[in-house]
């Protein structure tokens, strides 16, 4: 354990870098009629003692007539907030207006603890982008994201990360 409560990994500290909470602000005011958004599960605990919600936000055709389904996900990878903060941006943008004949399933954060304390892994120190052939009781949330996108099928998925130029895993 670390000074904060938090899961000590080798040369990490665990200090909170980011807030979620204002993530999920943004992604509630982005989210408004005919655009549905629920929670799927949530993640972790914060450090207010809560969990962080898991969201996904569901897009429907401008046009009444869906061409393409879409997936997009960002923030699999806590230490690469630029994938989170693309999606959100996305989301704030209406993407419906610009492409009227696309439904968007989209997953802003998945992996909001992560996010927040700008580690790659979840808190159970699993790489989330690597458990989901298979979720196990150390990545209950990507069960709960599986369970929210059961029966959906996509035309694409666009997984948003990040990488720094030199930076290794």
């Amino acid at each position: 354990m670390t000074s904060d409560g938090l899961p000590g990994l080798a040369g990490d500290v665990g200090a909170r870098v980011r807030d979620y909470q204002l993530i999920a602000q943004r992604v509630r005011r982005a989210v408004v009629e005919p655009w549905r958004l629920r929670v799927t599960g949530t993640q972790g605990i914060s450090p207010t003692g809560g969990k962080y919600d898991l969201f996904l936000a569901t897009l429907p055709a401008r046009s009444g007539n869906a061409r393409f389904r879409v997936l997009i996900n960002g923030g699999t990878h806590g230490d690469e907030p630029g994938g989170t903060e693309a999606v959100v941006a996305f989301l704030e943008n209406d993407p419906t207006s610009r492409w009227p004949d696309v439904e968007f399933s989209v997953l802003p954060c998945t992996n909001p603890w992560g996010f927040e304390h700008n580690r790659r892994h979840g808190p159970a120190n699993r790489d989330l982008n690597r458990t989901f052939q298979r979720a196990t009781p150390q990545t209950p949330e990507v069960g709960a994201i599986k369970r929210g996108l059961q029966g959906r099928r996509f035309d694409m998925f666009l997984d948003c990360h990040e990488d720094e130029i030199g930076r290794a895993h």
